[in-house]
């Protein structure tokens, strides 16, 4: 597996949020490049393509919607629920691939991958709001407390 654009845009986003984040920034890091990674690893053994829609595909992105809407439930941020909702907006794309098989594929790539850059924007600017609380107040709690 080569590194392609979307790895190096996402080491890049995902960078500050290693480094200077707290939990949740680090935690959405992890789940988007194990999510990057599963992609990589399914489309290189069985073959796929995004030409065409994939159950397999469509899973692992469910499977990162949930996940970050669990985090985005946890974290005493506002951010990790704008990027579940980001990511279920490309799950719906990959439903309409499903149902409107006539798409083009310039269609089907916008509707799936295209989230992802949106997404991988979301990291550092989180990040940056973090480290100014934590500037600001010399705090920044990161998960909401449990009832």
């Amino acid at each position: 597996m080569a590194i392609d654009w979307f790895d190096l845009f996402l080491l890049v986003c995902s960078f500050p949020a290693f480094r200077w984040g707290g939990a949740p920034e680090r935690s959405a890091a992890a789940l988007l490049w194990g999510a990057s990674l599963a992609t990589q690893i399914v489309i290189a053994v069985l073959h796929i393509s995004y030409r065409a829609p994939s159950v397999t595909l469509m899973a692992i992105d469910l499977a990162l919607a949930v996940a970050l809407y669990v985090l985005a439930l946890r974290a005493n941020r506002l951010w990790p629920m704008l990027l579940a909702a980001i990511q279920f907006c490309g799950v719906m794309g990959q439903a309409v691939a499903f149902v409107a098989p006539d798409w083009g594929t310039l269609e089907n790539y916008l509707a799936q991958a295209k989230w992802g850059y949106l997404m991988g924007i979301l990291l550092p600017v989180a990040t940056y709001r973090h480290m100014r609380r934590l500037n600001r107040f010399g705090v920044d709690l990161p998960w909401s407390p449990q009832p």
